[in-house]
């Protein structure tokens, strides 16, 4: 969905004017090592067949992602007081 592009987005450009690359998406992308795995797995579903493509997107991200990973991650981002995460994590995933 669009929202959570843009939550994402939105975060990362806070820290742009520190931090340089975040501007060229496709010269980061080559050169993060360590999301290997899921880079992966989303080139092996998109040249899935159909069928395959649904159901490994809509299992893994809105499942076990949302579900596993980014609740208790905006959880933990509240406990440790990082106040913007946690403002834009917890209205996207109170749907």
């Amino acid at each position: 969905e669009l929202r959570h592009w843009q939550t994402q987005v939105h975060t990362i450009s806070n820290y742009n004017k520190y931090y340089d690359g975040f501007h060229s998406w496709s010269k980061m992308h080559d050169r993060v090592w360590y999301l290997s795995v899921p880079k992966s797995f989303f080139e092996d579903a998109m040249t899935a067949g159909p069928f395959e493509f649904l159901i490994s997107i809509s299992f893994s991200f809105e499942y076990l992602l949302t579900n596993l990973l980014f609740v208790p991650f905006m959880s933990g981002a509240s406990f440790n007081g990082d106040m913007p995460t946690m403002s834009f994590g917890f209205p996207a995933q109170s749907d």
